[in-house]
């Protein structure tokens, strides 16, 4: 039996939130998340919502990537994210004395984010290197290979993190449509 405080409250504008307060922990994790993942995606910008996923951290109209970054960092925390195909996952770990800086950050990033044409061109070649890495990994293999199976043409038999001829010809236009839409 936990000693959890679990709520689910959806607010008025129909955010659902779950909070869970965990007595004795020192830590806040607070996250996002978004419907929105692979499925989602038109059949020529596969991979564009890992893309996107990718830039939002990238910088916002107020801060830039290293002022995230570092200010996470130097709180003792970590900001992630991960991109399914069903949804994507934005998350921030800190001390729970900094939980209104995680919330204000983490509402920053996904409402004001930069998108910025020179960032898709860097992001572009990390990605690349995300899909060379799961190409080694043999479990990344056949999960993909089972959702291609099971889905085929559908939106969800794609791999998430999208595929190279793909990744390499999303533009920052197609990013920031993308993101509007969503």
């Amino acid at each position: 039996m936990s000693d959890a405080d679990l709520r689910i409250t959806t607010l008025d504008s129909g955010l659902t939130v779950a909070t869970e307060r965990v007595p004795g922990t020192l830590s806040v994790a607070i996250g996002a998340w978004v419907a929105v993942g692979s499925r989602d995606e038109p059949d020529r910008l596969a991979g564009v919502s890992h893309f996107l996923e990718h830039l939002l951290f990238k910088g916002t109209d107020r801060r830039t990537a290293q002022e995230i970054s570092r200010g996470v960092d130097r709180l003792g925390g970590d900001f992630n994210a991960f991109t399914a195909r069903e949804y994507t996952a934005y998350y921030c770990r800190l001390p729970a004395r900094h939980a209104l800086f995680a919330a204000d950050l983490l509402g920053e990033v996904l409402c004001h984010p930069a998108l910025r044409d020179e960032d898709v061109d860097s992001e572009r070649q990390v990605i690349l290197e995300e899909l060379a890495m799961d190409d080694d990994q043999p479990d990344e293999v056949a999960h993909r290979l089972f959702a291609s199976s099971l889905f085929q043409d559908h939106p969800l038999g794609r791999d998430p993190a999208g595929d190279r001829d793909h990744v390499r010809a999303i533009t920052a236009d197609d990013v920031r449509s993308f993101f509007g839409q969503h």
